[in-house]
Formats: structure tokens, C-alpha cells, sequence
């Protein structure tokens, strides 16, 4: 038996994070990172979640709390796509959020 959630996961996962660069692009940046945490919810969920999708997509929601001014939100989600990208062994993605969080302590006075 096939439990569609399951084997759909991937493509909502990419749904939502289409609709998450649109909210992006116009600025909207709140309503873009909840979209990004639905898609790295969505991926999440699915039988074989792809790990760098994931990371990407916290990372992704941390950029936007950033943009936000929301720092709490936004050093939370670096960090969730920096463990993530270091389990999947993914050095791009770990390089590329460590700046944003090196912003986040700095915009902090620390």
C-alpha cells in the first residue's frame, strides 16, 4: 500500500519552495521563511528526505528572518542548516551559511 504524503513529499517540498522565492522576491519576508520551513518540512517527511534540499531550505528561512530583523529566528535556522549540511557531508552549503551566522553574532555585539 502507497501513502501518497509520503511519496509526494519531494515535489510539495519543491512547491513550497518556489512559492517561498516568490514571497522572496517581493519582499515579503516572514511569509517566505514559513514557506521555506513548509518545504523543509515537507522534505522532511518524505521516505528519503534529500539532505541538502533540507539544509538549504533552513538556511534559506534563516536569510529571511535575517532580512526580517527577527536574530533569534534567524541564528536558530543558520544553525539547523549548518548541523544539517554537516551531517550530509555537504561543504557548500556548510560554507555558505557560516558567514550569515558570523553576521548574526556581529549584528548582536558579540
Amino acid at each position: 500500500m502507497c501513502i501518497p504524503g509520503w511519496t509526494q513529499s519531494p515535489e510539495f517540498a519543491d512547491q513550497y519552495w518556489e512559492q517561498a522565492l516568490e514571497l522572496h522576491q517581493d519582499r515579503k519576508y516572514v511569509e517566505a521563511a514559513q514557506m521555506y520551513l513548509q518545504s523543509a518540512e515537507a522534505e522532511s517527511k518524505s521516505s528519503r528526505p534529500r539532505q541538502k534540499e533540507l539544509a538549504r531550505a533552513y538556511g534559506e528561512a534563516g536569510s529571511c528572518f535575517y532580512l526580517a530583523n527577527d536574530l533569534e529566528s534567524a541564528l536558530q535556522y543558520y544553525l539547523k542548516a549548518f548541523e544539517t549540511a554537516e551531517k550530509a557531508h555537504d561543504t557548500n552549503t556548510l560554507l555558505k551559511y557560516l558567514n550569515p551566522l558570523g553576521d548574526v553574532y556581529y549584528d548582536w555585539g558579540e
